[in-house]
């Protein structure tokens, strides 16, 4: 019980990094200000350890996001464009450019887990609480959320690092709702929703499984092996996908679709790296791209709360400067105002719906559609369904009020 309650605290964002090591629960707390970790055992035991120096993942993270930014931007990648393009035009291009970072992110990250460069079960997207209600609710909200605002969190971003004030709003307001959904009014609502509906609970599946990777519950119910089925599934998921991509000739001629896919995968396996990578004598609690959580998390610094930074908290500023650098050289920077009332309104109403989906969901876009699947978590699979979902039903909102 102590344990179960320990991961659930850190993933809503309660406590410092709780992780696994040789079969017990740890909670790990830096204070970056003087570079101390304090570490506490599931009995209580507590020890301070010497002075470190920034996290790595840190600042690999920002270079990262420098390179994505800068991509994002000359790519012009976005999942709530891509959504569009098929819905309105029936183009499928830049929806197989996100397609193509989910191959790359998978067969990347399979390879990092075959070495033992990184251990995926102890990623918060693959903890045993299989909240399917609470993955797709959040997915709708984000997914309407992000086609209300124009793009999603990262889109959201890279715009502001072109001199976009409405995506400034954007910003904003999904830190704000993020926080409030995390450590805030929303919290007991988010705990509610993520314990109402856990089948792998009613089952008792928790304690065998440890992880609701789905290789590892077709382990448990086929008895073939994890690492076999993982294998099988991760990179024969990735050829599917890399199939369904390059099978069209557009696409195929589109090196700017391909370039950003590919470059979000690879940023996303590098996250995983330098996260599970991470110095010190008990291994870290990886993760890689995320936007909403970091975005809430930097409102929390600015309460003077003391949250854990890592790769994602890194690439969140990279991705900025890496957009304003696509801009600025040659310069195209171009400030964008609301153009009326009702535009404001949709912006502010399009972050807070991200900001909340995304904490119900523990990722958006990229931190569940591109990071979590890597991971072949059940829950981000249900997240990435309800975030088209949710997309189209604003398309088709937005459609209707257009015609109406």
């Amino acid at each position: 019980m102590r344990a179960k309650s320990l991961l659930c605290a850190a993933r809503r964002g309660d406590i410092g990094r709780t992780i696994r090591a040789e079969g017990r629960l740890f909670e790990r707390k830096t204070d970056y200000s003087s570079g101390r970790q304090t570490i506490r055992t599931e009995d209580g035991t507590t020890r301070q350890t010497a002075t470190m120096p920034m996290p790595i993942d840190l600042v690999i993270g920002f270079l990262g996001g420098l390179a994505l930014g800068f991509a994002g931007l000359r790519s012009n990648f976005c999942v709530m464009g891509a959504i569009s393009d098929i819905v309105l035009m029936r183009d499928w291009r830049r929806f197989r450019a996100w397609l193509l970072a989910i191959a790359t992110a998978l067969a990347g990250t399979e390879a990092l887990f075959a070495a033992g460069a990184v251990e995926l079960d102890a990623a918060a997207y693959s903890a045993p609480e299989f909240g399917w209600l609470a993955a797709l609710v959040g997915g709708l909200c984000f997914g309407f959320g992000m086609t209300l605002a124009g793009g999603c969190g990262l889109r959201a971003l890279v715009r502001l690092g072109a001199g976009s004030v409405k995506s400034l709003v954007v910003i904003l307001a999904i830190a704000a709702f993020a926080y409030l959904a995390t450590d805030g009014a929303g919290a007991p609502v988010r705990d509610w929703l993520t314990a109402a509906a856990n089948p792998m609970a009613a089952m008792a599946m928790p304690d065998a499984l440890g992880s609701q990777d789905v290789s590892a519950v077709l382990a448990e119910a086929t008895g073939f092996s994890r690492g076999a089925l993982r294998a099988t599934l991760a990179l024969g998921g990735s050829g599917i996908l890399l199939i369904l991509c390059f099978k069209d000739a557009k696409f195929r001629a589109s090196r700017r679709d391909i370039a950003g896919g590919a470059i979000l995968g690879l940023i996303v396996v590098l996250g995983w790296l330098a996260s599970g990578s991470q110095m010190g004598e008990i291994e870290g609690h990886p993760d890689s791209l995320n936007f909403v959580s970091p975005l809430g998390d930097f409102l929390a610094l600015a309460l003077g709360k003391a949250p854990i930074a890592g790769f994602a908290h890194g690439a969140v500023p990279g991705v900025i400067l890496g957009a304003f650098a696509a801009v600025a050289w040659p310069w195209r920077l171009r400030v964008e105002l609301f153009a009326g009332g009702e535009d404001f309104v949709h912006h502010a109403l399009g972050g807070a719906l991200m900001g909340l989906g995304g904490a119900l969901a523990l990722g958006c876009t990229i931190g569940q559609g591109v990071t979590g699947v890597s991971t072949l978590a059940l829950g981000s699979l249900v997240v990435w369904s309800g975030i088209v979902a949710g997309a189209i039903l604003a398309l088709r909102y937005l459609e209707a009020r257009a015609n109406a």
